[in-house]
């Protein structure tokens, strides 16, 4: 995964190469806002009359997922390290263990 972050308020899209079905995003991409990264979603639109074109967008914040060299392969995501919470199992310290 990249480690690529725009700078604050920007962003990009791009033809969205995998679109197989209708209702998949023309346009994908990622921006930066507030210091959260976000993936983006475009569908391209035209209005009743055909003569103007114009984008709905979808936000989402951005999650990263680590597939790769998950212990039950590749079906099973863990959250990157960087999100690890209290009861995390990769935290070895854990003194709420009965044994």
């Amino acid at each position: 995964m990249s480690d690529f972050k725009h700078d604050e308020k920007k962003g990009s899209l791009f033809q969205n190469s995998y679109k197989t079905k209708e209702n998949q995003p023309d346009l994908t991409g990622t921006c930066t806002f507030e210091g959260n990264v976000y993936k983006i979603a475009a569908w391209e639109n035209e209005e009743s009359e055909g003569k103007k074109f114009y984008y709905n967008l979808r936000f989402e914040e951005k999650v990263d997922v680590e597939v790769h060299n998950h212990p039950m392969g590749a079906g099973f995501a863990q959250k990157d390290s960087k999100s690890e919470g209290p009861n995390d199992p990769g935290d070895e310290n854990d003194d709420d263990l009965p044994f």
